[in-house]
């Protein structure tokens, strides 16, 4: 059951000399038109592709390939923006010699996209702003003494077969949701009835920390009571799934770490902590704007608790919990 995680673009020097500084197609990776920092994210994803993530969207994708020594950019968005006045001039397949329009289109694309987008992806009180203010503050503005410097986000391991991804989370989840079942079976007046709702398969953010440690972050809101109070199940698993394939994917791991700091999209400050070999995977739930008068604060650590004490979890090793205001 072979893993990988290719989120580096391809090796081919002609993308890469193109979206560096000084090259033609800079503008893809340096210029966001917006005066909200926070706004955009920008994410390398396999296939060639950028992400421009805004929150817990994605408004606009970039496909790069080269065809007979030319760059060509393919834009595509969802249709939900097909409003947007400048929604129909990007979305096309361009040529590299286009720059100068294509640089027009997208920057004026992006700014009506961000207008558009629904609240619910970004908007103040969510998520998915955290998310993007993280992935930015931790990680392409990350300073040397950041204690993690985040890599990536919505981290998928990924396999060659679809079934593979069951077969691969199936008994890794089983403790966790055990617990869960337990938990609720047992105090269901606090905990709620069991329901068998599965955990998913993508990670919030993955991150490097100072001791050169991969780290697996999962983000919840201060008004995500019942997400806080199981997220530490949720991260565990992740942690304990990117522990198992760690050695398989460790070097698609490096090439993204390198190629994005080559591109502008992380810090020099990233290469310091690569290691030979990663010491270990590193768990962290970070919650946003937290309720400490709420509950469910309480319930979290009951879950903490049940973590430790369970017979079924071989590392019994203390999740990081983290608070941002």
């Amino acid at each position: 059951m072979g893993a990988r995680y290719k989120r580096a673009l391809s090796s081919d020097n002609i993308i890469l000399k193109a979206l560096r500084p000084k090259g033609v197609l800079r503008f893809l990776v340096s210029d966001l038109p917006s005066a909200d920092p926070y706004a955009l994210d920008i994410q390398l994803r396999e296939k060639d592709k950028l992400y421009y993530y805004h929150g817990r969207t994605s408004l606009l994708t970039i496909k790069l390939k080269v065809v007979g020594g030319n760059i060509k950019v393919n834009a595509t968005a969802n249709k939900a923006y097909n409003k947007c006045p400048e929604y129909k001039e990007l979305m096309r397949t361009w040529v590299e010699v286009e720059d100068n329009k294509l640089r027009k289109a997208f920057l004026a694309y992006l700014p009506s996209a961000i207008d558009a987008a629904n609240p619910k992806y970004y908007g103040e009180g969510t998520e998915g702003y955290w998310q993007n203010r993280l992935c930015i503050d931790w990680g392409l503005r990350a300073l040397p003494s950041e204690k993690f410097i985040i890599i990536d986000r919505e981290c998928v391991i990924g396999f060659v077969r679809t079934q593979d991804i069951d077969e691969f989370y199936r008994p890794l989840r089983k403790p966790y949701a055990e617990i869960r079942n337990r938990l609720q079976t047992n105090e269901s007046k606090i905990f709620g009835k069991v329901r068998e709702k599965p955990f998913g398969d993508e990670l919030d953010m993955l991150a490097l920390d100072k001791q050169k440690n991969l780290v697996v972050i999962e983000l919840k809101y201060g008004n995500n009571l019942s997400g806080i109070c199981w997220g530490p199940l949720q991260v565990l698993a992740y942690r304990d799934a990117f522990k198992s394939k760690l050695v398989e994917i460790a070097q698609d791991i490096k090439d993204l770490v390198t190629q994005k700091v080559s591109l502008g999209l992380l810090p020099r400050a990233a290469l310091s902590r690569l290691p030979v070999a990663f010491p270990s995977v590193k768990a962290v739930l970070a919650i946003a704007k937290p309720d400490f008068s709420s509950l469910c604060w309480n319930k979290l650590n009951r879950v903490i608790a049940e973590c430790k004490v369970s017979q079924s979890i071989e590392d019994r090793e203390n999740l990081r919990l983290i608070t941002l205001e």
